[in-house]
């Protein structure tokens, strides 16, 4: 403060010689009653900022679908544009959407990083590019930099509090979402088939905490069942996409722990993962309640089947609701998949994607304060507004209560396994030894439990061209 007062003096000081030395013809000089004294100066310039100029930069937003709002289409989309074109003009910058081809998005987001440049100044990267390729190679920045800085506030509520989680590694925060947890896993059930069949209604024994396996294989047992004399299982009580890492993670396991991001373990080894794996297999082998994908189907076949009304209930992931709807003449409900003996609570798996900052961006903190703005929640959103996308897609409220809760409870857990692909790929084998009974769980993960943690070690000590080849080999 008092070195800008001293500025000012001098410049003060400099002008009035200036003036002093002009001549006679000289306008005069204003009176003390319409100069500002330098305190009132400084003070002035101290409550009113410069206006940032970003000179005209382009600030690119990059994903693997087109980010760009379409007027009319929402609400939603007309805000976003209403904002961008306000901020745009505010810095003198330009807003330009990226569309990459999911093949093709690491290869480019690498290959830029290398060169010292960026596919864009805002990227999103899906959770299995994000780690650990992207944290462990430093490709992004810490956003706890920004923070400091006073340019992002993480305690402010617009930030997805679940991300700000599962994206911090050694203290360092490499990606954030805005709103709202998306869902991914989830049980949907068949309603229809529930009444006709007189089985209990699942949100009593969900919101009762009453949904365990036992109470699952007890309402599966009984949906499963010849309908037709033929001698054939024609309805079933369950089926899945990625069934067994649904009753892992319901016991309070998990594929990967990356509490050590440098140092990640495979963890279907561990007792709590084991048993859930044998609880797949039994419900499978022993049980017969789960339906297995016929020879040569669809990956997807599962969500075909529950759309057709053959099950009763369907493990897979939330996107698939708008197919359901599409093709489903029963109405269906959601909720989580439920809990294992070794678990207290409810949990969704879930592969994630998240908002990053390349390391490679120059002038970050202009981007990071046109995000940051053009973040702000919207004057005049309901707080509600967010639950009208779900309503749109499911029959009754408490499937929409299911997901709030999910959302308010925290209870999406971080998938990592997807992000070592060499391991990915040995699980087709040993999932499917477990799956049809050749092995059980015990046997089939110890025979492979080292090469896969192997696997996970020499991932880490892979160099960026090495993985854009993996990632072209995995596509």
């Amino acid at each position: 403060m008092l070195k800008k007062i001293a500025m000012l003096l001098v410049v003060v000081m400099l002008m009035t010689g200036v003036m002093a030395g002009c001549g006679e013809n000289e306008q005069p000089a204003a009176t003390n009653d319409e100069q500002e004294t330098p305190d009132q100066t400084a003070e002035k310039q101290e409550s009113e900022p410069p206006q940032l100029d970003f000179g005209g930069r382009t600030i690119r937003y990059s994903a693997w679908w087109d980010l760009t709002p379409q007027p009319g289409s929402s609400a939603g989309a007309d805000r976003q544009i209403a904002r961008r074109t306000e901020l745009e003009k505010k810095y003198n910058c330009k807003v330009e959407y990226v569309n990459i081809p999911w093949d093709q998005y690491l290869q480019k987001f690498i290959t830029a990083a290398m060169a010292g440049d960026s596919i864009g100044e805002l990227v999103t990267l899906d959770s299995r590019w994000f780690y650990p390729t992207a944290v462990t190679n430093g490709y992004l920045y810490d956003l706890n930099e920004f923070a400091d800085k006073g340019i992002f506030d993480f305690t402010e509520e617009k930030w997805n509090k679940d991300t700000l989680k599962w994206a911090n590694f050694d203290g360092k925060l490499y990606g954030y979402n805005i709103g709202k947890t998306y869902p991914r896993e989830l049980l949907f059930w068949n309603k229809t088939l529930f009444e006709r069949e007189g089985l209990p209604n699942l949100y009593d024994l969900f919101f009762n905490y009453q949904w365990t396996w036992d109470k699952m294989l007890e309402i599966a047992k009984k949906a499963t069942k010849d309908t037709d004399g033929d001698g054939k299982i024609d309805q079933w009580g369950l089926s899945g996409i990625d069934l067994g890492f649904g009753f892992v993670f319901s016991n309070n396991a998990e594929s990967v722990d990356v509490t050590d991001p440098y140092h990640p373990k495979f963890a279907l080894n561990s007792p709590n993962a084991l048993e859930g794996l044998q609880a797949w297999q039994d419900f499978t082998q022993k049980h017969k309640v789960v339906e297995l994908n016929p020879e040569g189907a669809a990956w997807d076949y599962p969500r075909q089947s529950f759309s057709d009304g053959n099950v009763a209930m369907l493990y897979t992931q939330w996107y698939m609701v708008d197919d359901i709807k599409k093709n489903m003449k029963d109405e269906y409900g959601v909720v989580l998949f439920p809990m294992g003996p070794k678990a207290d609570e409810y949990v969704s798996r879930s592969v994630n994607n998240v908002n990053t900052i390349p390391s490679t961006v120059k002038n970050a903190d202009q981007v990071a304060i046109f995000e940051n703005e053009m973040t702000e929640p919207y004057p005049d959103e309901a707080p509600d507004e967010w639950k009208d996308y779900y309503i749109e897609r499911l029959y009754d409220e408490q499937s929409v209560q299911v997901i709030e809760m999910l959302i308010d409870k925290g209870l999406s857990k971080t998938e990592w396994f997807f992000s070592f692909d060499d391991v990915v790929q040995l699980s087709y084998t040993f999932m499917s030894e477990i799956q049809n009974g050749s092995k059980t769980p015990q046997v089939a993960i110890s025979e492979i439990a080292q090469q896969a943690q192997t696997l996970m070690d020499n991932a880490l000590k892979k160099k960026p061209e090495e993985l854009i080849k993996t990632d072209e080999t995995a596509q």
